[in-house]
């Protein structure tokens, strides 16, 4: 369709940052967006990553932008939002949702404008493949009403004979894609797209076949089937010859593969997942073995490529707390590690984390409310002001527990009143 055809959708982009929750939650009264809760969209808005200064802060670049068209649509009375652009403290797109199919995507007509108000940000390319899915999506069903038959792309996509369809939910949540299939189904095997291996691959995944697809998978890898729509629906259950069959086939994605292998699969392939050489493949992999394994093998899996970032993920606060020593030693950082103890841990050895160089001000902004408060006196022996550690305490903390901390932790008046004001 040309240009100048097509339906302009007229209405308003409003922008709303930090403290301006209270707005967001009128605006978005009765979407069933879970910003309609004020104090869910101040953590959006960076309270949780800033404290109190998330209004303040050149460093959070979050906010809301939410569309309200110009014309309300007939199914509606309501003067809220129709779809909302959450950008993060990063200040790139982080989340899209719209009203339709239970309040998550965005509504048909509305796709094009939310496309068009992308462009101007930073974007996921997983938001804007959603998009494009959504969009697909859309097209077919208007199709369909026409009773006008599908291009081969759009049958292959309605089959998901190459590329999953990945709409931002569950894809069974959405009926048009089952009341299309159903549709296009003739069409879909007279022009050869839905092959017989990929229906019965269809039916596996959505269907009542389920509990045969593993012993199936190589079958339909062998057809040319999308392997891809069958890893999604399996976990640890593929063999490890069944994981060596098809790992070197490039339309496999590899994290995929290892989450549907069993721990027993990826161990005995791990030498030739190494023999590949990618980095991210072979970090893909680590990340879905056993912690007991990557604990025992730090320096060993440090030394092949893995990065540091992928071990201490994989490992729980108390394993890296007890190889904390080993893992300095081995190359990865301080400030590095200390996110991965977890808050009370943390708490608990803060003096040793100063000794061995913590920055105190880093540190402090990982801890609890509670544990700030009890740790105060560590805090001040490295130079940190009450009124510092004040600042990243809650307001209702400091509302709550007003006396007590300044009787007992002899924190000044002045600085908890200018807390509260």
């Amino acid at each position: 369709m040309k240009l100048r055809f097509r339906p302009i959708i007229k209405g308003d982009w409003r922008t709303y940052f930090p403290g301006d929750e209270n707005l967001i939650a009128e605006a978005a009264k009765d979407t069933g967006w879970i910003i309609e809760d004020a104090l869910v969209a101040k953590q959006w808005l960076g309270y949780e990553l800033f404290g109190e200064d998330y209004k303040t802060s050149t460093e959070n670049l979050s906010r809301l932008i939410l569309f309200y068209p110009a014309k309300k649509p007939l199914d509606s009375s309501s003067d809220t939002a129709r779809a909302v652009i959450y950008i993060d403290s990063n200040g790139k797109v982080d989340f899209v949702a719209g009203l339709y199919s239970s309040r998550h995507l965005v509504e048909d007509y509305l796709i094009s404008a939310v496309e068009a108000k992308l462009k101007e940000f930073e974007v996921d390319a997983s938001i804007l493949n959603q998009l494009k899915h959504q969009h697909l999506l859309s097209t077919i069903h208007e199709k369909m009403s026409r009773a006008e038959p599908l291009t081969e792309n759009e049958l292959e996509f309605l089959y998901e004979v190459r590329y999953c369809i990945d709409l931002g939910i569950d894809t069974e949540d959405d009926g048009r894609i089952y009341d299309a299939r159903e549709f296009y189904h003739a069409q879909a095997k007279k022009s050869g797209v839905l092959t017989n291996f990929q229906e019965d691959l269809l039916e596996c995944v959505y269907g009542e076949t389920w509990a045969k697809l593993a012993d199936r998978f190589l079958t339909f890898f062998d057809a040319g089937c999308n392997m891809n729509l069958a890893l999604g629906s399996l976990h640890k259950i593929l063999s490890s010859y069944q994981m060596e069959q098809v790992m070197y086939c490039d339309r496999v994605d590899k994290e995929l593969l290892f989450n549907a292998s069993t721990d027993e699969a990826i161990l005995k392939n791990f030498d030739k997942i190494v023999a590949l050489k990618d980095s991210m493949i072979l970090n893909q992999a680590v990340s879905s073995l056993p912690e007991s394994y990557v604990a025992e093998n730090i320096k060993k899996l440090l030394r092949l490529g893995v990065t540091s970032g992928t071990i201490l993920t994989s490992l729980s606060p108390k394993t890296v707390a007890k190889n904390f020593n080993d893992l300095l030693s081995y190359g990865i950082r301080l400030e590095e590690l200390i996110p991965y103890l977890g808050q009370k841990i943390i708490a608990k050895n803060l003096e040793k984390l100063f000794y061995c160089g913590a920055d105190p001000r880093k540190v402090m902004k990982l801890l609890s409310d509670e544990d700030l408060v009890i740790n105060i006196a560590a805090l001040r022996r490295k130079y940190i002001s009450d009124e510092e550690t004040v600042a990243l305490l809650d307001r209702d903390f400091v509302h709550k527990h007003f006396n007590v901390l300044h009787e007992k932790y002899k924190i000044g008046l002045d600085v908890l009143n200018k807390k509260l004001q």
